[in-house]
């Protein structure tokens, strides 16, 4: 493990526990579906396998291909990445999931063959629809909603991490949910630790992000 990870892993355990949490992820629900798929692909011995599983999957109806790495079954997506980032960010969600972090998506299961690693999360109120873009959709949003995700910002800002993927171009990174109209931010892999001269400016600029001040 580097450096980095190892510094990361330390912060997490500064992030505040949701209220009402057990610090596990017992509460991660998982449909009788991604069940089933999940116990196929670690049953899998290699590869050709998995796409085969993938592919018999969507035959049947069970998940929705979204585009060549990703599926979807109601408020769970699946996607099948390198290793190297599969790892990582399973390894973030998993202690996000446990403190309580609602901007990020429910780390669910994740299944590493070779190469590849397959990430399962769940992000409640897509129920099988598309996520919104942030910038599409930022009028559905209501003032709790808003706060919600500022809130969570700033727990991980108080211990010194922060996803670099709020900041890109656009707000590509930040979606809206179509049932529950709440702030989520899918991919988690760009998670970095900050100093602590750059903890007001972070503040600052996402509040102007999720407020449009």
């Amino acid at each position: 493990m580097n450096d980095i990870k190892k510094q990361i892993y330390t912060y997490y355990n500064q992030v505040p526990v949701k209220e009402n949490s057990d610090n596990s992820l017992k509460g991660v629900e998982m449909s009788n579906q991604i069940k089933s798929l999940i116990e196929s692909l670690n049953n899998a011995e290699n590869r050709s396998e998995m796409a085969q599983i993938f592919a018999d999957a969507v035959e049947r109806g069970e998940i929705e291909k979204l585009d060549p790495i990703t599926y979807r079954n109601g408020d769970y997506l699946v996607r099948d990445v390198l290793t190297y980032v599969g790892e990582k960010e399973s390894q973030f969600l998993k202690e996000l999931t446990k403190k309580g972090i609602s901007i990020a998506p429910q780390f669910v299961d994740s299944v590493t063959k070779g190469d590849y690693t397959t990430i399962v999360t769940r992000i409640d109120g897509m129920d099988g629809e598309d996520l919104i873009p942030f910038s599409q959709g930022y009028n559905l949003l209501d003032d709790a909603a808003k706060r919600r995700a500022f809130q969570d910002v700033k727990k991980l800002v108080q211990a010194n991490l922060i996803n670099q993927a709020i900041f890109t171009r656009g707000n590509a990174a930040i979606c809206i949910t179509p049932k529950t109209k709440q702030i989520v931010i899918p991919s988690w892999s760009m998670l970095r630790p900050i100093e602590n001269n750059e903890k007001q400016s972070i503040l600052n600029d996402c509040h102007d992000i999720f407020f449009r001040k």
